[in-house]
């Protein structure tokens, strides 16, 4: 079984936004365009999981969408 440290490489903290540990890694495969399933599959968690963590970003991070989030996070990080 490959472990999940392989598969996903860390989110660099960037400053004004905020990421549970698990969201960070929820938010990294979000990025790479996986959906839902795919996401829980690969981390091993519900569907209405992934939902939930995207939904938590973001309220803490202040943003309507997961697409707003992806800008802000570009945007402050210059990735």
């Amino acid at each position: 079984m490959v472990r999940l440290q392989q598969i996903t490489p860390p989110v660099q903290a960037v400053p004004g936004l905020h990421f549970s540990p698990r969201g960070k890694q929820v938010f990294l495969l979000v990025r790479e365009g996986l959906t839902h399933k795919q996401i829980g599959e690969r981390l091993g968690m519900s569907t209405n999981g992934v939902r939930r963590h995207k939904e938590k970003m973001l309220l803490d991070n202040k943003c309507a969408t997961m697409l707003e989030l992806i800008a802000k996070y570009h945007g402050t990080h210059g990735g």
